[in-house]
């Protein structure tokens, strides 16, 4: 059910969530999110419909995510078990962090690290 696959929502509706999404005329062609956690920022959700999957949208929503992100300062934390995602994350300064689950989690440390930095 909806219920089921959506538990836990209210994460990803907690105040100061960003979605950034690409349009294709009325349709989403792809999607990602940047959750504010006390300490840092929480990268997930990243999804690029199939039919637009090969064109360079996810470098593009990629990489609006990771400059978006790195102007606040602040600690950026990342999971993903995506072999691409993965070398992206390293070859943009993210350093391997351990295990959780099937994931591997990842944290990049902005320079002048601001932990109170606003994001809107």
């Amino acid at each position: 059910s909806f219920a089921a696959e959506m538990g836990g929502w209210q994460f990803y509706t907690k105040p100061g969530a960003i979605w950034l999404v690409l349009f294709d005329a009325n349709d989403v062609a792809g999607f990602c999110s940047i959750i504010p956690e006390k300490t840092h920022l929480f990268f997930d959700n990243f999804y690029i419909r199939k039919e637009w999957r090969g064109r360079g949208l996810s470098n593009i929503l990629h990489d609006a995510r990771i400059e978006f992100a790195k102007k606040t300062g602040r600690e950026i934390r990342v999971i993903s078990d995506n072999p691409i995602q993965i070398k992206k994350y390293l070859s943009q300064g993210f350093v391997a962090d351990g295990m959780r689950g099937r994931y591997s989690k990842f944290k990049y440390h902005a320079p002048n690290r601001n932990q109170n930095a606003r994001i809107d």
